[in-house]
């Protein structure tokens, strides 16, 4: 990454962090799905 400032490639290491984490969570939760079940939403009056 020659070519970025050190600013964009702060920004470009945080950005792909963010989704990284991102992804690691969702893959956690879809491996350990909660055994309490979600309350209903009141959306529906």
């Amino acid at each position: 990454m020659g070519y970025l400032t050190k600013q964009e490639q702060t920004v470009v290491i945080m950005v792909v962090a963010i989704l990284l984490t991102g992804w690691a969570v969702r893959a956690w939760r879809l491996a350990h799905p909660s055994r309490i079940p979600a309350a209903p939403s009141q959306t529906q009056r």
